[in-house]
C-alpha cells in the first residue's frame, strides 16, 4: 500500500513538471513604476498596473521603457518584448478591463508599429470600451483565454492606422487564431475582424457581435492574397446581430476539420464577397467552400424595425457555393433568400438534411461577365444599352442579329428617338423574317447583307464586322469617328470594306487588338466584348459631346 501511494505521488510530480511553469510562477513583488523586474531570467521594465487602462505596445512605449516591459493585470500580469519587428506578448492569468473614459474608448491590448504574437497562459480575461485586442500589423494569438470582449470589436487586425495625411499603411492585416477562447464579443462592431486574411485553427466558444467573423476589407488590387478566411477549428456558435455571421471579402473556406455549432445573423448567415477596385469592378473570384460540419445557418430579423431588410442564408458574389462530399450543413435559411449567388452556382455534394430554403426564394443565381469586362458591362446595362435577353451567357459568341439589337439600343439611347419603320421599309434579305432590329439598322445604313440577298442573322459576328458596324453607328448618331489607318501585325488579313473602320475604332480606343499585336479580323466576338465596345462608343459620342 505504501509503495502504491509513493507511485501515485511520483506520477503526480511528473505531470506537474509537464505543465507550463509560468502558469505556476510565484507572486511577483512589484517594484515602483519604471524599475526593473526579473522573470524567468529575463529583465523587464515595470509599467505599473494596467488592469483598468490596458497595455499599449508601440515605438513610443519601447523608446520610453525599453524593448521589454511587464505590468500587473488583475491577479496576473502581461509582459512584452520586441524582437526583429515583432512584439511578443504574454498574458498570464491576466484580467484587463479597460472600460473607463468616453464611449468606445479604451483598448485591452493595443499593438502599433509592430506585428504581434500574443500568448495566453492560465485564465485570461481581456475587456475594453473599444477593442479588446487590436493590432495594426499581422497578429497571431495562441494559448488560453476565457473571454475577449470589446464594446466595439473583440479582436481586430488592421492594415493601417491614423487619420488623413497621417494614416500609415502596412503589409500586415493578417490574423491567425490558434488559441482556445471561451467567448469573443464585439458589441457594436465585429467580434473578430481582419483587414486581410483570417485563419482560425483554435477552439472558440461563442462568437458574437454586430458581425461575428469578418475579414478582407483591406484587400485591394495591390494586395490580393489567397485564403482570405479559413476556419479549421471548432466554434460553438457565431452570431451577427446586425450584419453577417461570417463574412469574407474573397474565398471563405470551412475546412474538413472544422465544426461550427450554429450560425445566426440578422442580414446574412455566411457571405463571400468578391474583391473590387475603386470603381467596384471585381478583381478576383470569391467562393464559399464547406468541407466540415456546420449546424443550422440562418438569417432572420433580430433587430426591431428591420422588417423590410433583405436577408440571405448564404450570399456569394463572384463564384460558387460548394458543400463538399463528406461535409454536413444542418440547414440553410434566409427570410428572403436561402442562397443568393452571383457569378456562380450552388453545388451540393455533401449533406444538407434541412435543405436550402428562403422565405421568398430558395436559391437565386445570376450570371456574371468576366472580371475584366464586368464594370463596362454593368455600366451598359445601367444605361439601357443591353436588351434583357442578352444579359447573360456573356462569354458566348455574338451573332449578327444580336449585334443589331445592341446597336439599336445605343442609337435610341443617344438620340432619344426611336427608329420608326414604315411599310416601305422592306428588307431585301431572304433569310430574315420580322427582326425589327435588323430592319432598323438597315434603314439607317449600319448594316448590309453578306451577298445573294442574305443577311445571315444567326452567323457568328466577326471582329471586322463589329468594327464596321461601330464606325457606321457613330456616323448615324452624328458623331463620325476620325479617319485613321489600323496598326496591327495582321492588317493584310482585314477585308477592304472593313479596313478604314478597324483603324477608326482602334484610334478611338473602342476596340483593341489581341496578343502579339494581332487584330484577328475573322475571329469571333463574344457577347461581353460586344457590350463593352457599345459602352465605349456610348461614352465617346454621348458624354464627350461638347454641345451636350
Amino acid at each position: 500500500m505504501k509503495r502504491r501511494f509513493l507511485s501515485i505521488l511520483a506520477v503526480l510530480a511528473l505531470c506537474l513538471t509537464m505543465l507550463p511553469m509560468a502558469a505556476f510562477a510565484a507572486p511577483i513583488s512589484w517594484p515602483a513604476e519604471g524599475e526593473a523586474v526579473t522573470l524567468d531570467g529575463k529583465e523587464y521594465t515595470y509599467l505599473g498596473d494596467v488592469t483598468e487602462t490596458g497595455l499599449a505596445v508601440g515605438e513610443w512605449e519601447v523608446d520610453l521603457y525599453g524593448p521589454a516591459g511587464i505590468a500587473k493585470a488583475g491577479d496576473g500580469y502581461v509582459s512584452y518584448y520586441v524582437e526583429e519587428g515583432i512584439a511578443y506578448i504574454t498574458a498570464n492569468n491576466a484580467t484587463i478591463s479597460a472600460m473607463s473614459g468616453e464611449d468606445l474608448e479604451g483598448y485591452g491590448i493595443l499593438v502599433v508599429d509592430y506585428d504581434a504574437h500574443i500568448n495566453g497562459i492560465g485564465t485570461n480575461i481581456i475587456q475594453a470600451g473599444n477593442t479588446a485586442i487590436d493590432a495594426t500589423g499581422c497578429l497571431t494569438i495562441t494559448g488560453e483565454f476565457q473571454r475577449i470582449a470589446g464594446m466595439y470589436n473583440g479582436i481586430a487586425c488592421y492594415q493601417s492606422w491614423g487619420f488623413g495625411e497621417e494614416e500609415v499603411t502596412t503589409e500586415g492585416g493578417d490574423l491567425m487564431i490558434n488559441a482556445n477562447i471561451g467567448e469573443v464579443v464585439g458589441t457594436d462592431g465585429m467580434a473578430i475582424q481582419s483587414d486581410c486574411s483570417l485563419i482560425i485553427n483554435g477552439d472558440l466558444g461563442d462568437v458574437s457581435g454586430g458581425s461575428g467573423i469578418y475579414s478582407g476589407d483591406g484587400l485591394t488590387q495591390d494586395n490580393l492574397k489567397e485564403g482570405y478566411l479559413t476556419i479549421n477549428g471548432t466554434i460553438g456558435s457565431v452570431m451577427g446581430y446586425v450584419n453577417a455571421g461570417i463574412h469574407g471579402r474573397g474565398d471563405v473556406t470551412i475546412g474538413q476539420d472544422a465544426v461550427i455549432g450554429e450560425i445566426v445573423a440578422d442580414t446574412v448567415g455566411i457571405s463571400a464577397d468578391c474583391i473590387t477596385d475603386e470603381d467596384w469592378a471585381p478583381l478576383a473570384d470569391a467562393s464559399l467552400t464547406i468541407q466540415g460540419q456546420v449546424g443550422p445557418i440562418s438569417a432572420s430579423m433580430i433587430q426591431e424595425d428591420t422588417e423590410d431588410w433583405i436577408r440571405f442564408g448564404i450570399y456569394v458574389a463572384g463564384g460558387d457555393v460548394v458543400i463538399a462530399e463528406g461535409a454536413s450543413v444542418a440547414s440553410v435559411y434566409g427570410d428572403t433568400y436561402g442562397a443568393w449567388v452571383e457569378g456562380g452556382e450552388v453545388i451540393v455534394k455533401g449533406s444538407v438534411p434541412g435543405g436550402i430554403t428562403g422565405g421568398e426564394q430558395d436559391i437565386y443565381t445570376e450570371e456574371w461577365p468576366s472580371f475584366w469586362a464586368h464594370a463596362e458591362v454593368m455600366d451598359a446595362i445601367l444605361w439601357g444599352l443591353v436588351p434583357e435577353d442578352l444579359q447573360g451567357k456573356y462569354t458566348q459568341a455574338t451573332t449578327r442579329a444580336e449585334y443589331c439589337a445592341l446597336a439599336t439600343c445605343l442609337y435610341e439611347a443617344v438620340t432619344g428617338e426611336s427608329i420608326e419603320l414604315t411599310e416601305e421599309d422592306v428588307l431585301p434579305f431572304t433569310d430574315v423574317e420580322d427582326d425589327v432590329n435588323i430592319a432598323k439598322m438597315y434603314k439607317i445604313g449600319v448594316v448590309n447583307g453578306v451577298g445573294d440577298n442574305r443577311f445571315a442573322p444567326n452567323n457568328i459576328l466577326t471582329r471586322e464586322q463589329a468594327a464596321t458596324m461601330l464606325s457606321r453607328l457613330a456616323y448615324a448618331v452624328g458623331e463620325p469617328l476620325e479617319a485613321s489607318a489600323p496598326d496591327f501585325a495582321d492588317n493584310d488579313k482585314i477585308f477592304d470594306y472593313a479596313y478604314e473602320a478597324v483603324g477608326q475604332v482602334q484610334a478611338a480606343g473602342i476596340m483593341q487588338g489581341k496578343e502579339n499585336k494581332l487584330f484577328d479580323p475573322k475571329g469571333s466576338y463574344t457577347r461581353e466584348q460586344s457590350i463593352l465596345t457599345m459602352d465605349r462608343l456610348f461614352d465617346l459620342v454621348f458624354w464627350d459631346n461638347d454641345d451636350e
